[in-house]
């Protein structure tokens, strides 16, 4: 990593001499409005095709110095229409700007390219200023608050592993993910290999007009990523560091080894047991036992101190961050590149866990003639992550450090570790777990890019004019990436633990998906017509194959000595792989008629070998700018710059089912074959069983979507607000079918039944104005989104209440149900209905297997006097009422100030971490102090049940006493900036900044954090079995541009 770092600095200061080398002529004067002559302050000035600029200071001034050779520049305003200046010369040079509009900025969209003003779909367009310096992990957190109608949610994990995004809610019981295309390939792998200051520009789309295109993998909306490209001029540099320290935002307060004993004495009693343990004795009131003793095994000598052990402290620590770029841009009228290097050092909250990053891209064009042009987007990245214990539930890190017993040592007397004796959890020692794992990594290698040949036809024929063009291209995408994966478990003696035998289990993957997209856009635009004619061809294949070993008793567990032909023990072997593949075929219709009418249509055909039917999906929409009518412009047009209404319908696939699901899958299996096959010379060979039932009836799933929506512009463009409502329909939902089970028979076969409906409204309100007189510029965005989700089928043999098919979706005793008329995953159980106060509450009660005084009340919902598995009912809703977005940005002198807020409201967390903290009965755990104000005859004001070792009552059944209200109000991210001034840093465009992340939350959970990431799969959201913290970060960054 230090060899990165040193050619990162190498980088920058080669391209600052190139720079520094070349000739300079000053062009000075000022840049003003074309009305009121105000000065605009903070535009900027570029020469055009570079990124060597300056910025209008607050009297409206500005210095530039000018490359030899013709110049022309380029002058930028938000809000005002761009100009560039050709063949401009040193001296004075006044420029006007006039107020304009941001409709003719060019959007990318489904393989082609579209004005913002023309769009008629629902295509959100990403705020990259705020995305591009900020140390992330995985790109996708940046769009948290950001966007209208995502759902993002994330845990602190290094690397981002549990990043999920969600576009307009849940609308399948399968793959929900978003299909994500860079530079123009489409991918479904993670972005966390994607360095944010590559990122150009990022679009959402988030309705069926503009992402059905994408066919049978845009069901769950689609993310459009373009990496920046270079431009015609002299080289241009953007270069910076940052650095920070991450800290836990919040804790859960633990008992202390004193008080966990008072809990224990208290519980046993409770339960009509004579309290005693190990560590306390047997006496009236529990005695910490402080003296040296031998365990039991003789192997350790312990010591407990009234202190005990915060295993937060030594679990978790203040983990340091930092990244390094740099940015190199040039090119000329033939040929233009753009060079970006980032590294990238996370290390986790818990310590030794941690993700590294290094990123090489490389984007050129080259113009070999006026016709031909041929280019490349390449990146590289390489990565690797330790990831110790961080998954949710038991055995998971972050509730472990909740669990574990306070007063068990971190080490013995003699230094070696302890562990888990009498009297204490069946947990390990977590410093010895992250020690003795450190080196267990994933290193990953990633290639992905493309190589692409556009020919511009009519220009090679000399046909027609200039307002025609016919563009044929043919792009070759290549995703490639390799995984290796060390997993080696020492042996140990901590305690009662005692394993004996050593053990390394190695993996090896290779993934490569390679594409070939072949388009042929026709353009033509003149007068008041503008058509685009889009037909295309896409090919994608995809192979997955992996390899690994086990084996064990190592001499030397030294990781340089640790390898599979170095073990003595015997060697397993196991491996696989997949591949799928699909062909397409689609076509694009855009006509816009006098500005004001537009009309947008494609197709799209798909075939995969997932699936033996083909898949067909249409989109269509329409558009009104209103603003373009004369008798509106005649009225409201001083105001209401600009007005469209738009309306979209079409249809969606999702494909992402097994790649096997039609057919039925043999393997070899002697004990219960179906099959007994017999060889030559009447030798049996080894029998065969369905491991799964195909079925060759399937379909695609497919969503079927409505869009209403609006945008308009008031007052020049400073106040913009978007909104659109939706419908969206997905039918023939694959889920398995349930049946009769016996041996051989395989798992269930997939058919398609379920039918899910959302709704809901995105609403997007932009404010931004300047005031030069004050040097003051600010703006604001709002994002706001509302969804329902609803069950409508779930198929004939699939019901609602107590049958197999239920079961087959929830597990038996899950806390989540899937039914008809509900949203999926709502939380379902028993209605917790107080505490009961005295022995009257319990005789006057219905029959409760274990109810007594103290304990959970729970509800008879059908009145017929028992409480049982009838009485379960819905307890909760995992999904947000609304969500919001707010962002704000200052710049006053120099100085800019920006902050940004989340909020989800109405969501509904199932707190599975309060069996540990709240109650006594599940044996030797620790608690929260929470558990100290638990009911007794004293204290009937609790709601937490009186502590006990018995469990009769069942009290960790599913229940609403677990199901709390998770919304929340989060202070995302602070910023501050400053600007140095040109008189000192001269060419050089220098800032500074510190940013603070995750600086607050304000909510009622008693969780760690409520923004909880879904637990396995989207059928079960919303459950907290103890999350990775997601961390409070501190940083400090420059940046220069050159």
């Amino acid at each position: 990593m230090k060899k990165c770092k040193l050619i990162l600095s190498l980088l920058a200061l080669l391209a600052l001499s190139l720079t520094s080398a070349q000739a300079q002529r000053m062009l000075t004067g000022k840049v003003l409005d074309t009305e009121t002559k105000e000065p605009l302050i903070g535009a900027n000035i570029l020469v055009t095709g570079t990124n060597t600029g300056t910025i209008v200071d607050y009297d409206g001034n500005y210095e530039l110095e000018l490359p030899e050779g013709n110049v022309s520049i380029t002058v930028s305003y938000t809000g005002y229409e761009s100009k560039i200046i050709t063949d401009v010369q040193p001296g004075v040079l006044n420029i006007d700007l006039s107020a304009g509009s941001v409709l003719d900025e060019v959007v990318v969209v489904g393989y082609t390219t579209q004005k913002k003003g023309d769009i008629t779909g629902a295509v959100s367009v990403v705020d990259v200023d705020a995305v591009s310096k900020t140390p992330y992990s995985n790109v996708l957190q940046a769009l948290q608050g950001k966007v209208s109608g995502i759902q993002l949610t994330q845990d602190g994990q290094p690397g981002s592993g549990r990043t999920s995004i969600k576009i307009r809610g849940v609308t399948t019981l399968n793959n929900n993910n978003p299909l994500y295309v860079v530079d123009g390939i489409p991918t479904t792998e993670d972005l966390n290999n994607l360095n944010p200051n590559d990122i150009e520009s990022i679009q959402v789309l988030k309705d069926a007009a503009s992402a059905s295109i994408y066919g049978s993998r845009s069901a769950g909306g689609v993310i459009v990523i373009t990496t920046k490209k270079g431009k015609a001029g002299k080289i241009s540099v953007d270069a910076g560091m940052l650095s920070g320290v991450q800290t836990i935002s919040r804790k859960i307060e633990l008992l202390d080894p004193v008080q966990w004993g008072e809990v224990w004495w208290t519980a046993s009693e409770n339960a009509g047991i004579t309290p005693k343990h190990p560590a306390y004795g047997s006496g009236a009131e529990p005695v910490l036992v402080t003296n040296p003793f031998i365990i039991p095994n003789g192997r350790q000598i312990y010591q407990y101190t009234p202190e005990g052990t915060d295993w937060y402290d030594q679990v978790y620590q203040n983990a340091f961050q930092q990244q390094y770029y740099v940015n190199v841009n040039g090119g000329n009228d033939r040929g233009a590149y753009s060079l970006g290097i980032n590294y990238f050092d996370q290390e986790g909250l818990i310590r030794h866990t941690n993700f590294n990053r290094i990123t090489t891209r490389l984007n050129t064009s080259f113009k070999i003639t006026d016709w031909l042009t041929v280019g490349e987007n390449l990146s590289v990245a390489l990565y690797d992550q330790v990831q110790i214990g961080s998954q949710q539930g038991q055995d998971g890190i972050p509730l472990d450090v909740i669990r574990q017993h306070p007063a068990l040592p971190v080490y013995d007397l003699e230094g070696g570790y302890a562990g888990k004796i009498a009297g204490f959890p069946d947990v390990r020692n977590m410093v010895s777990v992250l020690e003795k794992n450190k080196d267990n990594t994933t290193d990953s290698r990633r290639i992905f890019g493309n190589a692409y040949v556009e020919a511009d036809l009519f220009k090679m024929l000399h046909l027609l004019g200039d307002a025609h063009s016919l563009k044929l291209k043919t792009t070759y995408g290549l995703d490639y990436g390799t995984f290796f994966d060390r997993r080696f478990q020492a042996a140990f003696q901590e305690g009662d633990f005692d394993i004996q035998n050593n053990l390394l289990f190695n993996q090896y993957g290779v993934g490569t998906t390679q594409t070939w997209i072949n388009t042929l856009e026709y353009n033509f635009e003149q007068g008041d017509h503008a058509l685009k004619l889009l037909g295309g061809h896409e090919q994608v294949a995809y192979d997955f194959q992996f390899i690994g070993g086990a084996r064990t008793d190592f001499e030397n567990e030294d990781p340089a000595f640790t390898y599979l032909n170095a073990g003595a023990g015997e060697q397993t072997n196991v491996g696989g792989g997949t591949e799928w593949a699909l062909r397409s075929y689609f076509g694009r219709t855009d006509y816009t008629l006098k500005n004001r009418y537009i009309l947008s249509a494609t197709l799209r055909f798909d075939e995969t070998s997932r699936l033996l039917t083909n898949g067909i999906f249409p989109a269509a929409s329409i558009g009104w700018r209103i603003s373009e009518e004369p008798f509106f412009k005649n009225t409201l047009g001083n105001v209401i710059g600009d007005l469209k209404l738009r309306a979209s319908w079409g249809q969606q696939g999702n494909q992402q089912v097994g790649d096997f699901s039609t057919v039925s899958i043999l393997g070899a299996d002697v004990n219960h074959a179906d099959y007994d096959l017999l060889g030559t010379n009447n030798q049996v060979l080894q029998g065969f069983r369905v491991l799964s039932r195909g079925n060759p009836n399937l379909v695609w799933e497919t969503t079927t979507q409505t869009n209403f929506g609006f945008d308009a512009g008031f007052w020049n463009g400073k106040l913009t607000i978007g909104a659109d409502y939706y419908i969206k329909n997905t039918e023939d939902i694959l889920l398995r079918a349930p049946q009769i089970a016996a041996i051989g028979e395989g798992d269930e076969p997939f058919v398609n039944a379920a039918e899910v409906k959302n709704k809901g409204i995105d609403l997007l309100i932009g404010y931004n104005n300047s005031i030069p007189r004050k040097n003051l510029r600010y703006d604001l965005s709002f994002q706001f989104s509302h969804f329902t989700n609803e069950v409508v089928s779930l198929g004939q043999n699939i019901g609602n209440t107590g049958n197999a098919g239920e079961r087959y979706l929830n597990g038996s005793d899950g806390p989540t149900r899937i039914t008809v008329g509900y949203p999926i995953g709502v939380f379902y159980g028993w209605e917790a209905d107080g505490i009961f106060q005295n022995q009257a509450e319990v005789d006057a009660h219905a029959e409760q297997t274990g109810k007594d005084v103290g304990r959970i009340r729970y509800a008879d919902l059908n009145n017929d006097g028992v409480v049982n598995e009838l009485d379960r009912t819905y307890i909760g809703d995992p999904y947000p009422d609304f969500s919001f977005g707010l962002d704000g940005s200052v710049e006053w002198k120099g100085l800019t100030f920006s902050a940004s807020l989340y909020s989800a409201i109405g969501q509904d967390v199932y707190n599975e971490v309060l069996w540990y903290t709240d109650f006594a009965q599940n044996g030797t755990f620790n608690h929260s102090t929470r558990i100290l104000d638990a009911w007794s005859r004293e204290n009937t004001g609790s709601s937490i049940p009186a502590p006990t070792l018995e469990n009769a009552n069942n009290e960790n059944r599913a229940s609403s006493y677990f199901v709390e209200d998770g919304s929340y109000l989060r202070l995302r991210s602070v910023k501050l900036g400053y600007t140095l001034p040109k008189s000192l840093t001269g060419q050089v465009t220098a800032s500074i900044y510190g940013e603070v992340q995750n600086v607050a939350t304000l909510t009622g959970y008693s969780g760690i954090d409520p923004e909880v990431p879904y637990a396995g799969n989207v059928n079960f959201p919303g459950i907290d079995r103890g999350v990775y913290p997601l961390p409070r970060t501190f940083l400090l960054g420059v940046n220069f541009k050159f």
